[in-house]
């Protein structure tokens, strides 16, 4: 412990002495320095093994041994480990059952709510199948019917009065929803945030959304892109460029050229970072028709067929789990 913490003397216990408290000499659970200090204790273990943790996410550990590469990625006290050698995966899970007290849960099925999968030709499905039906089971929705597509095309909500709102647990409904368009279901993304919209009634910013949207994305992909080159080098394998495809050919317009658009003057500065990262070969930045833009089943309504087309593309399909 680094701080003085005391807590009252437990029930039960007897001391020798006139005590009104105790000083703890180390964390317990449910103090709210416990979490931290649990990880700078395994933090400071893993990196004596010989561990890095990565530039870009620090709840991720590097390891190279005779061009082979360990993985180890910790989630709060959940610990995954994987590599390029089954000797070096067992190795490392020794080491560290030699300092913490662990149970080997064997091969990872199921970690955050999502299953993974391996495929017959060595791919990894991630499925969150049983995550789904439990959120239409808590709000009495595991008799409703499919549809073809989340959102159709003629579907248009409007801002309830006072007079017209229902009791329902709508904010927990879609927060269980977002956590299920981040990881494995994408394509319903779109009807997500448009639902999300209505839990309040705020102002909304009148503002060049793709461009901004555009300097996001590259933000987003650029993090992405430095975390896989990290893991990617570890293993001698070299990493991807990175690219982003964009359906705007004036937004393309604006990325590229270094003169200051008339229409481009109230957009705030910081999002013009994006000419630097085109300018310097950072990013990639190509065009994409609409027609074939895989992104478009994340930020509008879509037909059936279209809707289908799209999941194919993204990977997506019917659980067989």
């Amino acid at each position: 412990m680094k701080e003085k913490v005391y807590c009252v003397i437990p029930e039960g216990v007897e001391m020798d002495g006139d005590f009104d408290c105790l000083e703890l000499v180390k964390a317990i659970y449910g103090l709210k320095q416990a979490s931290r200090m649990w990880n700078e204790t395994f933090d400071e273990f893993v990196c004596f093994m010989g561990f890095e943790a990565s530039a870009f996410d620090p709840c991720l550990y590097i390891k190279v041994v005779d061009g082979h590469c360990v993985l180890v990625l910790v989630y709060v006290d959940d610990v995954l480990v994987t590599g390029s050698s089954l000797e070096l995966i067992a190795q490392t899970k020794a080491d560290i059952k030699t300092r913490f007290e662990m149970t080997d849960s064997g091969k990872c099925t199921f970690v955050l709510g999502i299953e993974l999968v391996d495929e017959s030709d060595g791919s990894v499905t991630m499925c969150q199948r049983r995550y789904a039906s439990d959120i239409l089971k808590r709000f009495g929705m595991d008799e409703c019917k499919a549809t073809a597509s989340p959102v159709d095309l003629s579907t248009r909500l409007v801002a309830s009065t006072e007079a017209a709102k229902i009791d329902v647990p709508f904010r927990e409904a879609v927060g269980a929803l977002i956590h299920l368009t981040t990881a494995t279901r994408p394509d319903i993304a779109y009807a997500v945030g448009y639902v999300s919209r209505f839990m309040e009634n705020p102002q909304q910013e009148h503002w060049t959304a793709e461009y901004i949207a555009l300097s996001l994305a590259i933000q987003e992909g650029k993090w992405v892109h430095r975390l896989l080159c990290e893991i990617l080098a570890a293993a001698n394998e070299p990493g991807p460029d990175l690219v982003i495809r964009e359906d705007n050919q004036s937004c393309i317009k604006m990325t590229k050229s270094p003169v200051n658009h008339g229409r481009a003057k109230h957009i705030d500065i910081k999002y013009h970072h994006i000419r630097d990262e085109v300018k310097r070969g950072e990013v990639q930045l190509e065009y994409c028709e609409t027609s074939v833009m895989m992104a478009d089943i994340m930020t509008k309504g879509l037909s059936g067929p279209r809707h289908k087309d799209l999941t194919t593309a993204l990977g997506i399909r019917a659980s067989s789990h």
